[in-house]
């Protein structure tokens, strides 16, 4: 993981946000250290009422407080991503309005953006600048920016699993300057992905995604619907917070069920006893487009240092040495660790008809008697009948090989061999896929 941080860190204070030249280079970097495939969506397209902004650039911003003089340099994070360009100047009591800052963290500037709001002509800047002031001292705010028409940029690679059933793993590219939220996700997601891509014979196909929070994950979203790839993705997960000193590690469960995702949190309390199950809430990250209504996958986040959680959160204060890479490292092997197992003891059987049921008469199964069958007679020969048509229609692509037998058994009165022999059948004959 050291050389996936040595390479990105350099990058870490670039002003990125939706679409930027400077995403674009951290983009570039990340298809250097893995052979992400890149999906673009030129400025101005549109999907429901959310549109690919033009790219923003910070051309320069002077701060002048009395004599003293601030630039980007001395605050990385002093203007909000896609401000428009803007000069103010007066007293102190009248440009309080142009100002964020944080009161309680005087040493921290607060970390904002302008993304669709590029005439909330602010700056942030730490309280300690601001702390003894007078309502008389002057400041000046000048503010020069540019847009331009560009692309916004999703990166995506796929290992290949023996199954169609699809994990996938994404995280966000517009959070500069902050180590936990978010360039802990970075490098996590490209150690994941190296750990996965050395394992044999994986059974799960596993996906990775890279994009700007929200509108990034609506388009990469509408993306998969168009090439008919939603379907199969069993399970998502956003790879955010996996750093920071205080081992806190919580899991957010998704208001969408799936035998997957109880299986992770259950092979993630296994790893870290001490973990903290959350309820889902709409709020957070991407986790919320996934899971949405309309699209309806399972989808959670393991963090080590939850957002709004810490003191450092959305603040300058979220530097590298807070997020820790040693804390990263562990938390992507959890994570690892979980999914190794889950690749190697999970199935999750699924129909391969999309249009009703299967025609069963096409493989080598014991229906050689059509009309013979009522739901009142015994044999053996009806009783397997009984075990196939109950199989199918309860085999959903989210329950497990598990959960699928007992649930047949339940409703009717078969022996667990006869319920497994009958199962294994139909995915052995193709009928279903795991």
């Amino acid at each position: 993981m050291k050389d996936i941080y040595n390479d990105l860190s350099f990058l870490f204070n670039n002003n990125r946000g939706i679409v930027s030249d400077l995403n674009n280079d951290l983009n570039k970097r990340l298809c250097e250290l893995i052979p992400f495939k890149k999906i673009k969506y030129k400025s101005g397209e549109k999907i429901d009422n959310w549109k690919v902004p033009l790219s923003w650039e910070l051309i320069r911003v002077e701060v002048k407080i009395n004599s003293l003089s601030i630039n980007q340099k001395d605050i990385p994070l002093i203007v909000p991503f896609g401000t428009a360009s803007f000069r103010v100047s007066g007293n102190y009591i009248d440009l309080k309005k142009f100002i964020y800052t944080l009161e309680d963290k005087p040493l921290a500037t607060p970390y904002r953006t302008n993304y669709y709001s590029p005439k909330n002509y602010k700056i942030c800047l730490p309280f300690k600048y601001l702390s003894c002031l007078n309502d008389e001292d002057q400041i000046s705010i000048n503010v020069e920016s540019r847009t331009k028409p560009s692309n916004l940029e999703v990166l995506e690679i796929t290992l290949e699993g023996n199954s169609k059933h699809e994990i996938l793993f994404t995280t966000y590219n517009c959070h500069p300057g902050l180590g936990n939220d978010n360039f802990s996700g970075l490098i996590g997601l490209c150690k994941l992905y190296r750990q996965l891509s050395n394992l044999n014979n994986l059974h799960f196909t596993y996906r990775f995604a890279v994009f700007p929070e929200t509108i990034g994950a609506i388009f990469y979203i509408n993306y998969l619907q168009k090439n008919d790839e939603l379907q199969n993705i069993l399970f998502s997960s956003v790879l955010t917070c996996l750093g920071g000193k205080l081992k806190n590690y919580s899991f957010k469960e998704s208001p969408v069920k799936s035998s997957y995702s109880e299986a992770y949190k259950n092979e993630l309390k296994k790893e870290i006893p001490n973990i903290k199950i959350m309820p889902f809430t709409p709020d957070g990250s991407d986790e919320r487009q996934f899971s949405s209504p309309n699209v309806g996958i399972a989808s959670s986040s393991l963090c080590r240092n939850r957002y709004y959680e810490y003191e450092e959160y959305h603040t300058s204060l979220d530097t590298l040495e807070y997020m820790d890479i040693c804390a990263v490292n562990e938390s992507t092997n959890f994570i690892f660790n979980a999914i190794k197992s889950l690749d190697k003891n999970l199935r999750i059987p699924k129909s391969h008809a999309r249009f009703g049921e299967p025609c069963l008469s096409a493989y080598d199964l014991f229906l050689h008697d059509g009309g013979s069958y009522t739901s009142k007679k015994t044999n053996s020969n009806i009783n397997q009948k009984k075990i196939l048509f109950t199989l199918l229609s309860i085999i959903d692509g989210k329950l497990s090989f598990e959960e699928i037998v007992k649930l047949t058994m339940s409703k009717i009165d078969s022996e667990r061999s006869d319920v497994e022999k009958v199962l294994q059948k139909v995915i052995d004959l193709n009928i279903v896929y795991d």
